[in-house]
């Protein structure tokens, strides 16, 4: 298989993973918060503030998720601590960076965790010298 064709098939796993479970997050957040109640984020409470970190995590434990079970797949080897990290990084970074209203930040809190999480893993292919 070509090097890029192995790219997009782990962006598209990382992508579909970090998606279904972004979706359980809010619906598991929602329910969590509307039930026990949730302390206050980025000025919500309750299911909406529950939601929006539930979904968050989801999405970068998808991603992270996604991109190992297509490695497993292909039998690639590469880097799962440094997958792991970046996607915590990417994790915090959307909980600090989080803001309703700005628009296409909102896709890109899909899409960077699962861009960080390949970069992680295929970091010592991607710089080597060829």
């Amino acid at each position: 298989m070509k090097t890029y064709q192995k790219y997009l098939l782990e962006i598209g796993a990382s992508l579909l993973g970090g998606l279904i479970l972004g979706i359980i997050g809010l619906i598991m957040g929602m329910s969590i918060g509307g039930t026990f109640g949730f302390p206050e984020f980025h000025g919500l409470v309750g299911y909406e503030s529950a939601g929006i970190i539930f979904s968050l995590v989801g999405i970068s434990l998808g991603g992270l998720l996604g991109l190992m079970a297509i490695a497993k797949v292909l039998k690639e080897k590469g880097s799962y601590l440094w997958a792991s990290l970046l996607s915590l990084f990417c994790l915090l970074m959307n909980l600090f960076l989080y803001n309703y209203n700005v628009g296409i930040w909102l896709i890109l809190m899909w899409i960077i965790p699962a861009i960080f999480a390949i970069i992680g893993f295929n970091y010592r292919k991607m710089f080597e010298k060829r």
